[in-house]
């Protein structure tokens, strides 16, 4: 069961690190390899799942909103997982075999992940467990994205994720624990995170910062 420690009744939007998570560490190293069997397809082959120019979703990199916009150095695939009707099985890749059924599956233990971190936090905060799934809805976007940092000939000029907040309740990452240098912004300090393998790390993000500021929802 996850469980968070909370006494003040204010929201710690802190990174999280959660081991109980109840997703088996052989599934989570299939997960792995198959998002790097993906990324190490031929260019052409990865092509197919291309981001089409008005869409988030698919391969490629960031869509571009601005002339002056600081693009990532990273390719990534970007996928809505959730509601089914919000679902472009265009952009799911065919290869490697077995990427579709398993990111299917996984998507239905991250609304597991998600149910049982949602009670945590209510109860840390001395709320009732429902609350925010209740707030959530049964049909809130879930959207997976798998990140792949290729080498840069000059990274003191780069970096593969700019600074920034996420705008969803909250993230899960699930780290690679070969590939290092995530940080977060506590304090107006950043920190280095801390990657154990197998563990899942939950960033909350601005909407639970939001919800964090209703004087309806956190009256004592």
């Amino acid at each position: 069961m996850i469980s968070l420690k909370n006494s003040s009744k204010k929201l710690d939007t802190s990174l999280k690190q959660v081991m109980n998570h109840g997703i088996s560490e052989a599934f989570l190293d299939k997960i792995l390899e198959l998002t790097r069997q993906f990324f190490v397809l031929p260019t052409e082959e990865k092509q197919k799942y291309a981001r089409e120019i008005s869409s988030f979703q698919g391969f490629g990199n960031d869509m571009i909103l601005s002339d002056d916009q600081v693009l990532d150095w990273v390719d990534r695939l970007y996928l809505i997982t959730y509601p089914e009707d919000q679902r472009q099985l265009k952009f799911w890749p065919k290869i490697p075999s077995g990427f579709r059924e398993t990111l299917l599956e996984y998507t239905m233990k991250q609304q597991l992940v998600v149910e049982k971190f949602f009670k945590a936090l209510a109860r840390s905060l001395g709320l009732e467990d429902n609350c925010f799934l209740e707030m959530h809805g049964e049909n809130a976007t879930l959207e997976t994205r798998f990140n792949m940092y290729p080498p840069c000939p000059r990274p003191d000029k780069v970096l593969g994720f700019k600074p920034h907040s996420d705008g969803s309740a909250f993230t899960m990452i699930l780290p690679d624990k070969n590939v290092d240098g995530l940080q977060f912004l506590k304090d107006g300090k950043w920190y280095k995170a801390s990657i154990l393998p197998h563990t899942i790390l939950i960033n909350v993000g601005d909407t639970m910062e939001v919800i964090n500021h209703d004087s309806c929802v956190f009256e004592d």
